[in-house]
């Protein structure tokens, strides 16, 4: 229970308070009556953590915001190297307004892409010489 509850608060540090939980864990289980149960602990604890970051995470982040899974694990990552933790909290939000202020301009342009205008306006009007 103990573990549990301390994975659950290190989950809001980025990458060192799934890493940290994780060796604490993998120490405590190497620490029982048999050792292998730290190789297989380990082994879950990776496949878990792939799994989450991967699959499951941004699946449940596109069903919320309506954005792509690619979009959110960019966006955290840029946020990241950015603005380091702040950053990595932040990225999803900016992302997700970003995403809603473009939709609201197409909207309101009744265009399909910012840039879809400008090709048309190109194709319609070509230079008398070229």
């Amino acid at each position: 229970m103990l573990l549990g509850i301390l994975a659950g608060i290190f989950e809001f540090v980025p990458l060192l308070g799934p890493v940290t939980i994780g060796l604490i864990v993998i120490t405590t289980a190497a620490a029982s009556d048999d050792p292998w149960k730290a190789l297989y602990v380990a082994i879950f604890l990776i496949v878990l953590r792939i799994i989450h970051d991967y699959v499951t995470y941004p699946r449940i982040v596109r069903g919320g915001i309506h954005l792509h899974p690619l979009a959110i694990i960019l966006s955290v990552l840029a946020g990241e190297q950015v603005a380091g933790i702040p950053g990595v909290f932040l990225a999803i939000p900016i992302v997700a307004v970003a995403t809603v202020i473009y939709r609201h301009v197409l909207e309101h342009r009744g265009a399909r892409g910012l840039v879809s205008g400008w090709i048309q306006d190109a194709e319609s009007h070509p230079e008398a010489g070229a």
